[in-house]
């Protein structure tokens, strides 16, 4: 009975903890839109750690270490929406996968994907082998700009898949930021995966074409550059730059950021909770068990009234019976009177 209750409290919780969402189709707008991109460790709608880390501190730093926060969001004459992302990733994150949940629902859809751009971050060395980093552009569709997206990779170095989590936010007319790739400092990203496996990582921070650290110029969408044979990514389509519109702005709804609780805090947490509705149910039984055999003993006293009362009012009926008769021995009978009579006219 317990479990019952934990797990239907797991998923109330998880469901109670999604907001609505206020977004909708007539405030969204065709156009090419700047925003910002967020990636989280937890569940931003409900704080439930997926990955199987579960580890809120080193988890946090590594994937704000491989999404970077530039990111352009292009919304077609139909109402289609496209993401366009930016992962700090290394040759050894063998895949990607995306999923989304439309206006915190939940209800998770898998995504198709293309990467539209790669572009060289610079190298790093785990257990005597070199890597090449780089920079990934992914472009996948959206339902609405509130969507929650679920995001995964395979680190070769961990040896397993990580799960995080993402959300979009200040959008903006186009500002151009997308067209400039911000070479990442490969050191927080290493300093992560330390933390993560124990150890192991040297970096060489990324170099630009001319030799020196710095920024690359890119398109959103250029030629697709030759791309790691651990990733499988399909080719990428032309798409036009994006330009600053000045249509009305379309919205995206505010988020308060979930804290995040590991699986065993949330089980402890439903645990406490199904406690709690275990000894509040036996108060009521108590409670109701308590009424019963009050119920009973009111129920007997006003019996025994009842039947003190019968009993009382036959004993009187018995006593007027004997008082009415009391005197019929001491009176003569009238053959008795007759023979008297006689006797005194003799």
């Amino acid at each position: 009975m317990k479990k019952l209750i934990c797990g239907i409290l797991c998923g109330a919780a998880l469901l109670a903890a999604a907001p609505a969402a206020e977004v909708r189709a007539e405030e969204i707008y065709p156009g090419y839109y700047s925003v910002t991109v967020v990636p989280t460790y937890q569940n931003p709608d409900t704080g439930a750690i997926d990955d199987v880390g579960q580890n809120p501190g080193i988890g946090t730093a590594m994937v704000q270490a491989q999404v970077q926060s530039v990111g352009y969001v292009e919304i077609c004459d139909d109402g289609s929406i496209y993401l366009n992302t930016r992962w700090n990733q290394a040759d050894s994150n063998i895949y990607a996968g995306f999923e989304t949940s439309p206006d915190y629902s939940q209800s998770w859809v898998t995504r198709d994907f293309e990467v539209t751009n790669q572009v060289q971050a610079g190298t790093y060395e785990f257990s005597g082998n070199t890597f090449s980093a780089t920079i990934t552009d992914y472009r996948l569709q959206l339902d609405t700009l509130n969507d929650t997206i679920r995001c995964s990779n395979y680190v070769e170095a961990m040896g397993r898949e990580v799960t995080f989590f993402c959300y979009l936010t200040d959008i903006r007319e186009y500002d151009g930021s997308w067209g400039t790739v911000e070479m990442p400092s490969m050191s927080e990203y290493t300093d992560s995966l330390n933390a993560a496996t124990g150890g192991g990582y040297d970096v060489t921070e990324p170099q630009d074409a001319s030799g020196g650290a710095g920024t690359a110029e890119t398109t959103p969408t250029p030629e697709a550059s030759a791309t790691p044979a651990a990733t499988p990514t399909p080719e990428a389509t032309a798409t036009p730059t994006p330009e600053p519109t000045s249509t009305p702005m379309p919205t995206i709804e505010e988020r308060e950021v979930a804290e995040a609780k590991t699986a065993d805090e949330l089980l402890d947490e439903a645990e406490g909770i199904a406690d709690l509705a275990e000894e509040e149910e036996t108060e009521t039984e108590s409670v109701s068990g308590g009424s019963l055999v009050l119920g009973v003993v009111i129920g007997v006293v006003a019996g025994a009234a009842v039947v003190g009362c019968v009993l009382l009012a036959m004993k009187r009926k018995k006593k007027n019976y004997r008082d009415l008769f009391a005197d019929v021995d001491d009176r003569e009978t009238p053959d008795a009177q007759m023979g008297e009579n006689t006797d005194e006219k003799k």
